[in-house]
């Protein structure tokens, strides 16, 4: 599995996001806390290379306000079946994020650019 977390756009400025990358249920990556200011760029890969077989990859957004707090909440997440991404090329779009009502009721339709590849070798 070849992941590329591209950037998030939509979102509330000056705070500060990161993403959990999750397979079938299980934490197995993290993007760096980034601050939106105009716009939200990660630009980070991940590569996951002898996984046994996976279902689905969920990427969770969280607001990175406060380092004390051990529980955060997930403001959205993103998850997508990896039956429909397999191939030897990347595959790159955009991608609505599943958000929680945010601010006093107003619906925010954030959205991340993701390119992947999955390839799942059987012997």
């Amino acid at each position: 599995l070849s992941l590329w977390v591209n950037e998030v756009k939509d979102l509330t400025p000056r705070k500060k996001y990161f993403c959990e990358l999750h397979l079938d249920g299980c934490l197995y990556a993290r993007t760096t806390s980034k601050l939106n200011a105009e716009e939200l760029f990660w630009g980070e890969h991940f590569e996951f290379n002898n996984l046994p077989p996976v279902r689905e990859v969920t990427l969770h957004l969280f607001r990175d306000e406060d380092k004390k707090r051990k529980e955060m909440n997930a403001l959205g997440s993103v998850t997508l079946p990896l039956a429909e991404v397999t191939g030897r090329q990347h595959t790159e779009r955009w991608h609505s994020i599943n958000v929680q009502t945010l601010n006093k009721g107003k619906v925010v339709l954030p959205a991340i650019r993701l390119s992947l590849r999955y390839q799942n070798v059987k012997v």
